[in-house]
């Protein structure tokens, strides 16, 4: 049988559902399944459409699969949104040591990701992220993951479509678990009592952040920062592919990408 990497179209209900349902037990196996469907259901907007119309979608998504006789060999989730709509959305910057250990954090909005060195800025249309991928056990090692990794980005790759945030997040060992918001809270209050707040009421993020002492001091540890068992496959081929470090998202899962 041969073995074909598809975009899944809303109308083959059945194929699609397979496919969401092992991303949900590879990835969230906690959800119910109507949950893990209903949380992604305004993922719904395939990329020929929300590329063609950026400014009517605010969310977009497609799910891919590839099959043999068996069932499902691999499944992925890519997510697309409006630039303006996640950028404002914060992210832990780490500053490491000499030995790459994590010396400080600091907290920053995702707009700062596209700030050059020189103070200007590569303005993106839109956000594209590689949300979930998977491959059956029995197949991996025969390029499939890098289908299923590089597929749904390619229609923002092309230099005629607008320019793109491209995104992954390899699942942190401590995500779901509400470490991150402890984190976050911590920084954001160190930065309203030296900065103050915004007109608009929101905190000023403006250089102050955590010492390793001080995360240390909140119950917070170097494995809490590290990539799950099952993500790792993620951050290889990220890194493999060109993306690159950005930092962590507010699960503490390390996050990669890059404008394109």
């Amino acid at each position: 049988m041969e073995r074909v990497l598809v975009r899944i179209d809303d109308i083959d209900h059945n194929t699609k559902t397979e496919a969401i349902e092992v991303l949900r037990k590879e990835f969230y196996p906690q959800e119910t399944a109507e949950f893990f469907v209903d949380r992604n259901v305004k993922f719904s907007v395939p990329v020929t459409d929300f590329l063609r119309v950026p400014h009517i979608h605010d969310f977009g998504g497609d799910v891919y699969s590839i099959s043999d006789e068996v069932g499902i060999i691999g499944a992925s989730q890519a997510k697309y949104y409006k630039w303006g709509l996640i950028k404002p959305q914060l992210y832990f910057y780490p500053v490491l040591n000499e030995d790459n250990s994590i010396k400080s954090v600091y907290l920053y909005p995702l707009e700062n990701i596209v700030k050059t060195v020189d103070g200007g800025s590569i303005i993106p249309e839109v956000a594209a992220e590689l949300a979930f991928y998977w491959v059956r056990p029995d197949m991996r090692g025969k390029g499939f993951g890098k289908d299923l990794f590089n597929q749904p980005l390619d229609g923002f790759t092309d230099t005629t479509k607008p320019k793109s945030f491209l995104f992954t997040i390899a699942m942190g060992n401590v995500a779901g678990r509400g470490v991150g918001q402890i984190l976050m809270n911590f920084i954001l209050e160190k930065n309203r009592i030296v900065n103050g707040l915004s007109q608009n009421g929101k905190t000023i993020l403006s250089g102050v952040g955590a010492s390793w002492t001080e995360i240390e001091s909140l119950g917070i540890n170097k494995e809490m920062f590290d990539v799950r068992e099952v993500s790792k496959a993620t951050e290889t081929l990220a890194l493999k592919y060109g993306m690159k470090f950005l930092g962590y998202f507010k699960n503490l899962s390390p996050a990669f990408g890059l404008v394109k």
